[in-house]
């Protein structure tokens, strides 16, 4: 069947109603519809009927039909006519059992019949679509109505719908009622308000009325959306006695505006009726309440049909509902726009790596009232190859490396043109290895067009992450005061025996990832606070401050209670504008300035078997990485975050990292979590708990870490029953944890005892010659530290193993020192020694000291 056709329409006609019948034959004959597409039932001619005369006189004839006559798979449209029952008695509410006639038919003999006579109201997988129907492609059918008051108002309509009448030169009304701009009924009036932009850059005339005025008497209308009789000041029962083009579609808020068709009903609340009567072409009502989430969306409306969609496939992309309350009034095939239709591309997907510099490129076929005639081939925005008869080509020559930019335009044979709903990016990569492959990305030095090579990196991040695959890895260079301002996502999942790797070059070398933006130029001077105060309009309410002098000299910054009250270095946001007082010695023309404007750093959410290494993330409003199931965290830093590291799902691990000075939590255990693993990490100085547990952590292990510092809690829980499987042991915490956590603590730990960090507030997390934590964690297997150090001896609980600072052979030990001597050579003391003199001591194993395995030492007492 053709898009512009009847061959995909059946016809239902009640053969008890004579104006049903005269309705159907005066349809059939004007568009031309075979006989086998005209469905007769019999059933009496009311608008309201019982579920029980649905069933039996309506739904299983019309089934039948479609069947026997082998109709079901090749029809796309339904059209019933006044005359046909119009709604379906049953209960009230959301959840109800009421329903318009035509809804329910929707769902007859696909996927979604079930729903049928059921409560509620399944979702509208059409909805927001910019695509042709399918009744195979989405399993149901779309259904109108041709109804009026009269047979003559219905033949009217049929005759205004005719293909050859219709214009799309008229204006659009959007009448907003300002009354309603409250919860649960502004979306409607922001359905008119996000319509008028669009619309107008269309070429269209747009009147969008903000007033209490009820708008009457407008000419010319193409499109319509009001209240109605909602509106607070509608006069005439609402009828807006406007004049209208032909094709001209509309829209009211208004619950019960097709409850009749019927001459003479009472109003109450207005009738779509009167819209029908007084020349408006297409319009929906609602026969039952369908609650403001049912109605049509002005904006999708609108947009869909101006872009040249019959005038069924509008009101159903506008539309969120099956089953429900909807009538639809109008010929299903209307058009305005006689041009060719949108159309999507198909091969390769959006964002694909081709090793290939001559990719075949596909898409779907567009439509056209006048016959497309033609495809045109752009490349990175440039007319690339003309004349293309068939729906897919390869570029005219090959394609550099790097990255490309293609989309497609139809002609038709007037010269009309429409361009491919999407432009995708196509990635040439010759090299490309699948599984294996190194992307490398350099902020200061790269670019996005390029291939990614460790020559011509990529400048993003997002860009790597949008296309690297299972086994991939990313390389990412750091850029001393270069931070990447964006939050990574990835695109794809890894697999069990092939991780997605996002990686900085080395332990000691770690690229940053900010969350946040640049806020430092733009201050003026705020009169209505504390004296040096400063204002800046920022759109995002951050979480995250941080000034200093420069950009490599940060200071987190503390959020006041007010703008007029602030002290001394804090801040406050509020009605998109931030505050800050100077604190002494500042100076706000020379001060660089943060603020958080992005929700993660890393956002891994859904996306599972990817390795986090070797990164530095600071200034996410809400958390520095969100890592999903399976995912790796390693040698990653968090600093400065609303919360630090985020394990939802399952057997995620966090190994050799620290989360500190982060607002709320250090590291996160999600809800439904299972297995995760956090072992040689510190969690300091967050302001409520290092390390919490938020109703499920089953079978979690948490070995050799510290929580210190923290303003609240060292280990928190909230739990409503008790966790299976949690394992806990060799961990170090400095203050009193939450009343849970006792429960869970496990054995061998250094409870209440400070780790003795050389500098914890300036972030210096690795140990004094003595701490407590040396060489009393438990071995889980890992051989070097956030700094890729070798581990000595027994693993130390932290993320920073303590390096031995001396070697045998090269420093004499103090004559009383206890040694403890590694298989390297290197050795540290385990006792404060109390003389200057030294030892003269060798020790010389068999075989020289090794290199990679430190655990093995010796004990050694100096007397």
């Amino acid at each position: 069947a053709g898009y512009f056709d009847y061959d995909d329409v059946v016809v239902i006609v009640n053969d008890a109603s004579a104006t049903s019948t005269a309705i159907g034959t005066y349809f059939q004959v004007a568009r031309s519809i075979p006989d086998i597409q005209m469905i007769h039932i019999s059933t009496p001619e009311m608008e309201t009927v019982t579920r029980a005369v649905f069933e039996s006189d309506i739904r299983s004839p019309v089934e039948n039909y479609l069947q026997a006559n082998n109709l079901a798979s090749t029809t796309n449209y339904i059209v019933t006519t006044k005359g046909v029952p119009l709604r379906v008695n049953g209960t009230d509410g959301q959840t109800g059992t009421k329903a318009s006639v035509d809804q329910e038919l929707m769902l007859i003999l696909g996927s979604n019949a079930s729903f049928i006579g059921g409560g509620g109201s399944p979702m509208n997988a059409y909805k927001d679509k910019n695509e042709r129907f399918s009744s195979v492609a989405y399993g149901y059918y779309l259904v109108t109505r041709l109804t009026g008051y009269t047979i003559q108002d219905v033949e009217n309509l049929i005759d205004r719908s005719d293909v050859a009448t219709t214009t799309n030169a008229g204006i659009f009304v959007l009448d907003v009622s300002p009354n309603h701009d409250i919860s649960g009924y502004q979306q409607v009036n922001d359905w008119m308000r996000a319509a008028a932009p669009i619309l107008t850059a269309k070429g269209y005339s747009v009147t969008l009325d903000e007033t209490n005025t009820y708008l009457t008497g407008q000419t010319n209308v193409l499109g319509y959306y009001s209240w109605g009789s909602n509106d607070c000041c509608d006069t005439n029962n609402a009828i807006p006695g406007n004049t209208w083009v032909n094709g001209a579609i509309g829209e009211t808020a208004v619950s019960f505006g097709g409850r009749s068709f019927t001459t003479g009903t009472s109003y109450g609340q207005s009738l779509v009726a009167d819209w029908i009567a007084e020349g408006i072409t297409g319009i929906s009502g609602y026969v039952y309440e369908p609650f403001i989430m049912a109605l049509a969306h002005a904006d999708t409306l609108f947009d869909r049909y101006t872009d040249g969609y019959n005038l069924a496939d509008s009101y159903s992309m506008a539309n969120f509902n099956l089953s429900w309350q909807q009538v639809v009034v109008g010929d299903p095939k209307t058009i305005i726009v006689k041009k060719p239709l949108p159309f999507s591309l198909s091969s390769p997907s959006d964002n694909t790596i081709s090793l290939s510099a001559s990719p075949t490129l596909t898409w779907g076929d567009s439509v056209s009232y006048n016959t497309i005639s033609t495809y045109q081939l752009f490349i990175d925005g440039a007319l690339n190859k003309d004349n293309v008869a068939a729906t897919s080509t390869t570029p005219s020559a090959d394609l550099p490396s790097g990255t490309h930019t293609w989309h497609i335009e139809a002609l038709d044979t007037l010269g009309n043109t429409a361009t491919s709903t999407e432009t995708y990016t196509i990635n040439i990569i010759p090299e490309y290895s699948a599984g294996s492959h190194v992307f490398y990305v350099d902020n200061v030095l790269g670019d996005d067009a390029n291939p990614g090579t460790q020559a011509a990196p990529y400048a993003t991040i997002g860009k790597a992450a949008g296309i690297a695959q299972a086994g991939d890895t990313v390389m990412i260079i750091k850029n001393n005061n270069e931070p990447y301002r964006e939050m990574v996502t990835p695109a794809n999942s890894g697999t069990s025996g092939a991780y997605i790797t996002f990686q900085g070059v080395s332990p000691s070398s770690k690229p940053e990832i900010w969350g946040s933006a640049d806020v430092s130029d733009g201050w003026s001077s705020y009169d209505g606070g504390n004296s040096d105060t400063y204002q800046k309009s920022v759109v995002t309410n951050p979480v995250i401050v941080a000034a200093g002098a420069s950009i490599g000299n940060l200071a987190k910054k503390v959020n006041g209670v007010s703008q007029d009250s602030l002290n001394a270095g804090e801040w406050y946001w509020t009605g998109g504008n931030l505050y800050y007082r100077l604190a002494g010695g500042e100076n706000i023309a020379t001060l660089h300035m943060e603020a958080g404007t992005r929700s993660y750093g890393i956002k891994g959410s859904d996306k599972s078997y990817i390795r986090y290494q070797n990164l530095f993330v600071k200034y996410a409003n809400v958390q520095g990485i969100f890592a999903a199931s399976n995912s790796l965290v390693q040698n990653i830093e968090v600093e400065s975050c609303q919360s630090g590291i985020y394990l939802s799902d399952t057997n995620s691990k966090i190994y050799y990292s620290v989360a500190r000075h982060n607002n709320i939590y250090g590291i996160h255990i999600g809800i439904l979590s299972n297995g995760n693993q956090i072992y040689n990490s510190v969690a300091y100085g967050n302001g409520d708990s290092g390390i919490y547990v938020f109703l499920s952590g089953t079978n979690a292990s948490l070995k050799n870490t510290v929580s210190a510092g923290n303003g609240s809690y060292a280990f928190s829980f909230y739990l409503v029953s008790p966790l299976s499987g949690f394992t806990a042991d060799h961990n170090n915490w400095d203050a009193n944890s939450d009343e849970t956590w006792p429960t869970y603590q496990g054995t061998n730990n250094q409870e209440n005892i400070a780790p003795l960090f050389r500098d914890a507030l300036g972030g210096d997390f690795r140990f004094e010659q003595f701490s407590p934590n040396i060489d009393t964690g438990a071995d889980v297997g890992l051989i070097t530290d956030i700094l890729g150090n070798p581990i000595y001896g027994t693993p130390d609980i932290g993320a920073y193993e303590y390096q031995p600072p001396y070697t045998i052979g090269t420093h004499a030990p103090s004559a009383d020192g206890s040694l403890r001597i590694y298989a390297d050579g290197k050795y540290r003391y385990t006792a404060a020694t109390s003389t200057a003199s030294v030892a003269d001591f060798t020790v010389t194993p068999v075989g020289g000291f090794g290199a990679g395995d430190y655990a093995e030492y010796l004990n050694v007492f100096i007397t």
